[in-house]
């Protein structure tokens, strides 16, 4: 979301200012940046003892993904 945002809001538009990114690929990084965590996190967060709170983030990323990513679908498509 803050990514749509900040491309909203400077203005980065390729067929307006002839720089930046094609508007495909900036939907792209876009819905990319809406992604959740990658699931390695918990694998890392046992080496020191907190595999639970790396699990909760990872839940709680996924399940904000689904909101995040059903409303910039709508944005920008």
């Amino acid at each position: 979301m803050v990514v749509w945002l900040r491309f909203r809001l400077t203005g980065v538009d390729a067929s307006r200012r002839g720089v930046g990114l094609l508007s495909d690929l900036q939907a792209a990084v876009i819905l990319s940046a809406a992604m959740p965590i990658f699931t390695i996190y918990t694998v890392f967060a046992m080496d020191y003892g907190r595999e639970g709170v790396a699990s909760l983030a990872l839940l709680r990323t996924t399940v904000a993904a689904f909101v995040t990513l059903t409303v910039l679908l709508g944005v920008l498509i």
